[in-house]
């Protein structure tokens, strides 16, 4: 596995310890699963290369928090508290919207970016 795999992989196992209740995963394919088990899932979004440094790359990974297409108040009102606890994890203080496409579906989402070594 590469480099970034790993720093992906850590990163996807440190979430899923501090989030117990939802699934945390990278593979597009489980977030639908998720979707379906517990309505809500975190999946850890390829990354971009912000730079390089003497000891590795700088990534900055898209973490969303990925509704169902439906798009209810009360998915929004779960996505809520759990993207408070991303933001004090994460130690990020802003959150864009964009959607995170599943097959035919753009599913809305809250995602926050977090800077991660390699």
């Amino acid at each position: 596995m590469s480099v970034i795999g790993e720093a992906l992989d850590l990163l996807v196992d440190a979430l899923d310890v501090a989030l117990p209740d939802v699934p945390v995963t990278r593979d597009p394919q489980v977030v639908r699963a998720g979707l379906a088990s517990a309505g809500v899932c975190v999946f850890v979004r390829p990354p971009t290369v912000a730079g390089r440094t003497a000891g590795g790359l700088q990534l900055d990974v898209p973490v969303s928090i990925v509704l169902p297409a439906t798009d209810s108040l009360a998915d929004h009102e779960r996505a809520y508290a759990l993207l408070d606890q991303l933001l004090h994890l994460t130690g990020q203080n802003q959150t864009t919207r964009p959607p995170v496409p599943l097959g035919a579906d753009l599913n809305p989402a809250h995602t926050v970016t977090v800077r991660i070594g390699a």
